[in-house]
């Protein structure tokens, strides 16, 4: 599932990781880096879901923390990426997009 290296640094306790659900209560703590790949889809949700899921995981960021969200291609394995960064207001300012992006620049709120 994961990479050997990210494998490693989780054991030694480098890296977290943790399941959650991003359409629930949020968690008390706060986290410098969230990655969701393969999860907020349109495919898979309508777009008051995609952006329920975008606020729980912009809300789960520490204040100049990095979102990564994307999709892989699974003919290609071409990953689909953005990177934002919570601004003080909360909004999401986008860093950069990797191959053209997660596809949800529309429905994610934008740094102030």
């Amino acid at each position: 599932m994961f990479h050997c290296d990210l494998r490693d640094r989780i054991e030694r306790g480098e890296i977290h990781r943790l399941d959650y659900d991003l359409f629930r209560a949020g968690l008390p703590e706060r986290f410098s880096f969230v990655r969701c790949m393969n999860v907020l889809i349109r495919a898979y949700f309508n777009e008051d879901e995609l952006r329920c899921g975008i606020s729980g995981l912009a809300e789960s960021l520490e204040l100049e923390g990095i979102l990564q969200i994307g999709r892989t291609d699974m003919n290609s394995g071409l990953n689909y990426v953005s990177f934002y960064r919570k601004d003080p207001g909360g909004g999401l300012e986008l860093l950069e997009n990797l191959n053209g992006g997660a596809g949800l620049e529309d429905l994610i709120t934008p740094a102030a």
